[in-house]
């Protein structure tokens, strides 16, 4: 019986140290802004397939794009409506957003849709449409059955509250991987201007 009970224990913790690992390992991918494979595979700058596990990544209207270097990150930083293709909110297909045939505003941000239809159907019942993305975990879900919170200021939805203070954690992190509508004029560095020419006598 003695034996039994010590082979239970040491159980126990085996059990409780895999699965505080487990967490660790969750948090951090956590912290990373969400799944890896929640994005496009695709490199929108170069078209070609990103196979890196730690590629560079950016959020933009709620979509995760990964790339194959830091410098197409930085073209796209600059310029996200001119290489971004994310889903039609109403349909589900993929929209090349400088292509997009319709777009509307509501929630704060531009929508773009594959059709005429897709926009007025958006615009009747937005609820039914609008999604967010959660910064932590990367789930997609209604933005009206989203949890909600108020963080330096600024409303924040999560798929759940469980995700709040994993992103009060990383909030510098993840904050950084958004990119604005319009781009970000910072994000192409110029090329350093070459010296001066040595004077000859």
């Amino acid at each position: 019986m003695h034996k039994f009970l010590m082979t239970a224990a040491v159980l126990a913790t085996l059990f409780v140290a895999f699965g505080s690992i487990a967490t660790a390992g969750e948090e951090m991918k956590m912290s990373m802004g969400g799944e890896k494979d929640t994005g496009p595979a695709t490199d929108p700058v170069s078209g070609k397939k990103v196979t890196a596990e730690e590629a560079p990544e950016a959020v933009f209207l709620d979509t995760l794009f990964r790339f194959e270097s830091a410098e197409n990150l930085a073209k796209f930083r600059a310029e996200p409506e001119k290489y971004a293709t994310i889903a039609c909110p109403v349909s589900g297909e993929p929209v090349r957003v400088r292509d997009a045939k319709a777009k509307t505003v509501a929630q704060g941000r531009t929508w773009y849709f594959c059709c005429n239809d897709c926009v007025k159907k958006f615009e009747k019942n937005p609820d039914k449409y609008v999604t967010i993305r959660c910064p932590v975990s990367g789930e997609t879900v209604l933005r009206k059955d989203a949890a909600k919170a108020t963080i330096e200021g600024k409303e924040v939805y999560f798929c759940c509250m469980g995700c709040k203070p994993a992103y009060e954690r990383n909030i510098a992190k993840i904050a950084a991987m958004v990119v604005p509508e319009g781009g970000d004029a910072k994000a192409v560095p110029t090329a350093p201007s070459a010296p001066p020419a040595e004077k000859t006598n």
